[in-house]
């Protein structure tokens, strides 16, 4: 019986696709620090514009209730191209109506919406939540 000494390797995204099982998983057991660590070195890394990885980072932040932050990176650091996907916008509207900035919320809600209509009506029932909250 012999023992070898084996290194153990952690998984990471590959180079050439944007394959998120790891931070997947760490999101699945709401390790949002962990899941954070690996979005942000992938990006050091990398400079991705992977949109799940972006969504995925502004998920964790939201968490870890760091809204404010999430919406400064998005604002300063997110690149173009990921800024014009809808899935983004969708995702720093729900920001904003956590820090209940309805207007905002609103204005990321109406320019989110895209040719697929189950996303429509996700948001045309998030714009009426935000007009009844508005409403006295």
């Amino acid at each position: 019986m012999s023992f070898r000494n084996e290194v153990t390797t952690y998984p990471t995204i590959k180079n050439d696709s944007c394959d998120l099982g790891f931070i997947n998983v760490f999101m699945l057991e709401k390790n949002y620090r962990e899941a954070l660590l690996e979005i942000n070195r992938y990006l050091y890394k990398n400079k991705s514009n992977c949109v799940e990885l972006y969504i995925n980072l502004i998920r964790c932040k939201r968490s870890l209730n760091e809204i404010e932050d999430v919406i400064f990176k998005y604002d300063n650091n997110f690149p173009e191209c990921i800024k014009q996907e809808n899935s983004i916008k969708l995702e720093i509207g729900n920001c904003y109506l956590e820090l209940l900035n309805y207007n905002k919320a609103s204005e990321y809600y109406e320019n989110s919406l895209s040719f697929d209509t189950t996303k429509n009506e996700n948001i045309f029932m998030l714009q009426a939540l935000i007009h009844s909250q508005q409403s006295p």
